[in-house]
């Protein structure tokens, strides 16, 4: 790749980061990202980057080019010389320039410390597993991502993961398991838990299978064993550890679900997430129903029946989303 395209890549994702892309720019790059794993990946550490480092875009006094020189210098020895930078650009012209210096150092540099390519793991309408290096074993659900790199540092195995997932961690006393997922860290030796931690989630949840689990927040550390849990609240950034009352957490894996006189929001919750649909109540009166049913290997059609007959209600389908209803009378 010249140094012309390789600028241009980077800059087209600084302008989309900064939001100053145009709607025809947006629509393409948003299209190129979902149709090409790597670039998916890069964008992941280049989001992250301007999230985790956009208070650096208030310093406007920077020697830009030698900082951006001197990263390329460690990236590919042939690419040391770069124009000069216009001072006569506009701002977002600055903005840009300066989100393109970190998308490159975090890419190359965080979070493994050393020169080496993140991969990235990611699933749309089906469920996958992925089996690490190492033997560790993931189970991601529907619309769900994990990062990690080509080769584990030897005294840690990082990784980044967004969506619902379930850890199998192989045991490793000597290089322990890190899980970065939005703003909390968790770690483990060897153990099993579930993540529920969707980007639109006001909540992160962390339930553990077996064996024990350390999530931390910059100070704060809870320590999960079996049959524990833990909720992060995004807005009040807080970490609240509790007994897992629900029975449900990882039927999105077992397909089997038991409701024992559970609220209709819960139900709606643990069908979305089973299925990966949306139900949407069209009464509020619906919300007052409590449901005691089990299903084993069910379909979401057999499911919706079953719910439909126990409360006298009807649903129409399109697509993947489900509208529940009361039944009109005849």
């Amino acid at each position: 790749m010249s140094l012309r395209d390789y600028n241009k890549d980077w800059e087209l994702m600084a302008k989309y980061l900064s939001n100053e892309v145009n709607y025809f720019e947006k629509s393409r790059f948003e299209e190129q990202v979902k149709n090409n794993e790597e670039l998916e990946s890069d964008f992941y550490i280049a989001k992250k980057a301007w999230d985790e480092a956009g208070y650096a875009l208030q310093y406007k006094k920077i020697n830009s080019e030698d900082a951006f020189n001197n990263i390329l210098g460690q990236i590919k020895p042939s690419m040391k010389k770069v124009n000069r930078f216009n001072s006569r650009s506009s701002f977002v012209g600055v903005i840009s320039f300066v989100v393109v210096l970190l998308i490159v150092a975090f890419l190359f540099y965080y979070p493994f410390g050393t020169l080496q390519k993140m991969l990235v793991f990611s699933t749309h309408n089906i469920n996958k597993e992925l089996i690490l290096g190492d033997g560790s074993r993931i189970y991601l659900n529907q619309n769900s991502s994990v990062y990690y790199p080509t080769k584990f540092d030897s005294d840690k195995r990082f990784v980044s993961f967004e969506g619902e997932g379930f850890f199998q961690i192989a045991p490793k006393n000597e290089q322990p398991f890190v899980i970065n997922v939005d703003q909390i860290e968790i770690k483990v030796l060897g153990t099993a838990f579930n993540i529920k931690a969707h980007p639109n989630d006001k909540n992160i949840v962390v339930t553990v299978d077996n064996g024990v689990v350390e999530v931390s927040l910059n100070t704060q550390k809870v320590f999960l064993h079996k049959g524990e849990r833990v909720v992060f609240n995004k807005v009040e950034g807080s970490l609240i550890k509790s007994i897992n009352q629900n029975r449900n957490y990882n039927s999105w894996i077992t397909k089997e679900i038991i409701f024992e006189d559970d609220p209709m929001g819960l139900v709606v919750e643990t069908l979305e997430s089973v299925y990966g649909v949306q139900i949407e109540l069209a009464d509020l009166g619906i919300f007052d129903n409590r449901l005691t049913a089990s299903f084993n290997n069910a379909d979401i059609q057999s499911v919706m029946l079953v719910v439909c007959r126990t409360f006298n209600l009807e649903f129409e389908q399109d697509s993947l989303v489900f509208r529940l209803k009361n039944q009109m009378p005849y």
